[in-house]
């Protein structure tokens, strides 16, 4: 019988507990990692949603990550991706005098990791670290992969460059409006061009 009434006594909430409603607001992210070709404006120039939406209606995005997280205010969302992508690193002579190529596999990805500290209808509070990884075929370097007897032996050997991109802070963004951050990489004559958008939208969740 003791076993019994403790077990009673266990299940029985006081109704008063339950009347307060439960508040929580969640925030939802879209971060999207793009590569931009073509003109980009000129630095100190602010890069604009109508702008954004012009380079992806002309097909202008040649690289493109996008992820998406909800997650309560307070909370931190952690994504990463990860893969190994085949690169070649250069060539080695074979017995016959042709070269051949030495190809690594390498690990490359991104990670993203929002922290939304603060949300209302009109502004919320976003901690971002955005972190990609990449490697792109950049700097020609002449003469560093001929071999004596090569046929090929006169063209150059454009040598991988890994990119990593970083975007770190915490930013206030009016829910739905864009936050567009870029970045230049050069590498002799040739530019590449990033940009990182961030966007947000908040909800209240009530539950009773």
């Amino acid at each position: 019988m003791t076993t019994s009434a403790l077990l009673i006594a266990a299940v029985l909430v006081p109704s008063t507990a339950m009347k307060d409603p439960v508040e929580i607001r969640s925030v939802t992210a879209h971060v999207r990692i793009l590569e931009i070709t073509g003109a980009m404006p000129k630095p100190g120039e602010e890069l604009t949603k109508e702008w954004l939406a012009e380079v992806e209606k002309a097909g202008k995005v040649s690289r493109r990550e996008v992820f998406h997280s909800t997650t309560v205010v307070g909370t931190t969302a952690k994504l990463q991706v990860g893969r190994e992508v085949p690169v070649q690193t250069g060539f080695s002579a074979s017995r016959v005098g042709k070269r051949m190529p030495i190809m690594e596999r390498i690990s490359v990805g991104s990670i993203v990791n929002l922290e939304p500290q603060k949300a209302n209808e009109k502004l919320i509070q976003l901690k971002a670290y955005i972190e990609s990884s990449f490697y792109v075929q950049m700097a020609k370097v002449a003469d560093a992969s001929k071999v004596q007897g090569d046929a090929n032996a006169g063209d150059d050997f454009t040598f991988p460059e890994r990119v990593i991109l970083t975007y770190e802070s915490t930013a206030a963004l009016k829910p739905g409006e864009p936050l567009i951050a870029r970045a230049q990489v050069r590498s002799g004559t040739k530019e590449s061009h990033f940009v990182i958008v961030i966007k947000a939208t908040t909800k209240l969740l009530t539950g009773e």
